[in-house]
């Protein structure tokens, strides 16, 4: 009975322009109810992707319809911090820029740092994993100075391992975590 309400819901969220239902349908599925959902036909013998009106929809449907178990489906909107020092990188405020315009672009929540302290930097990141109700994707982009292991914060040089082992939260095991480091 729950298989049959799914594809239900499936077939009416494809027709009524749903996509976050989708989402959250195909997020909350197992690879072999993702399966079963995309290919159960309506009453007029029609699979989900053959009803919907968007081409968002329709392209969702597929990408998911060509996904193994290598993927995530994402909740909620990732979370992504942008760290940067101004102090001997001219450029900087340019690359917040570029990064700020962007990032909203993929329904992101983006919080920005300018000229951190190395605990500002560290408890950013646990404060932002705590408040994530649903487990999402974190994206952190440290654009500052840098020596082999390590990033120098307004007060001092901060380990990069300090950060990656706050990214490793329980909270977001299972989930992607990208860490990007310029200079």
């Amino acid at each position: 009975m729950r298989f049959v309400q799914g594809a239900f819901i499936l077939h009416s969220s494809a027709k009524s322009d749903k996509l976050r239902t989708i989402k959250k349908i195909m997020a909350n599925a197992s690879v072999e109810q993702r399966h079963l959902l995309l290919n159960h036909k309506d009453v007029d013998g029609k699979i989900a992707i053959e009803v919907a009106r968007t081409d968002d929809i329709k392209h969702f449907l597929k990408w998911t319809s060509e996904q193994n178990d290598q993927h995530y489906f994402l909740q909620s909107q990732p979370n992504v911090i942008i760290m940067y020092t101004t102090d001997g990188r001219p450029g900087a405020e340019n690359e917040r820029s570029e990064l700020e315009c962007v990032m909203p672009r993929f329904n992101s929540n983006v919080t920005t740092l300018e000229d951190p302290h190395g605990f500002e930097m560290l408890n950013t990141i646990q404060e932002t994993i705590e408040k994530t109700f649903e487990p999402s994707a974190l994206i952190i982009i440290i654009m500052m100075h840098g020596k082999k292991g390590y990033v120098k914060a307004l007060d001092g040089w901060i380990s990069i391992q300090d950060v990656i082992d706050k990214m490793n939260s329980e909270k977001l095991k299972g989930r992607p975590k990208v860490g990007i480091l310029t200079q």
